[in-house]
């Protein structure tokens, strides 16, 4: 910290809020000057979000996945029951 005119106080760092002020007879004056960093949720909260939407992801995924096999299943099982059917025929007319 250093003193600035007048008796006002002035830090400038590159990681601290800065303060500064200003006066005169006549005029007074005062700034802030904040800064923020661009990423306000954090590390974490961003690393949350990433693995839950991967976990829907993968649920989507697993939906379909489940949704073919079923499909995939119900055509075996017609495809079977077809063919005996067809055999079953085959023998006895046969």
């Amino acid at each position: 910290m250093a003193a600035g005119p007048q008796g006002w106080l002035r830090r400038n760092t590159d990681t601290e809020n800065s303060y500064s002020a200003s006066t005169s007879d006549d005029e007074l004056s005062a700034g802030v000057e904040l800064s923020a960093p661009i990423n306000l949720w954090g590390d974490d909260q961003l690393e949350r979000k990433r693995k839950l939407l991967t976990a829907e992801v993968n649920k989507r995924k697993a939906k379909l996945e489940l949704k073919r096999a079923k499909t995939n299943l119900q055509t075996e099982v017609a495809n079977a029951v077809r063919d005996v059917r067809m055999r079953w025929k085959m023998n006895w007319t046969g």
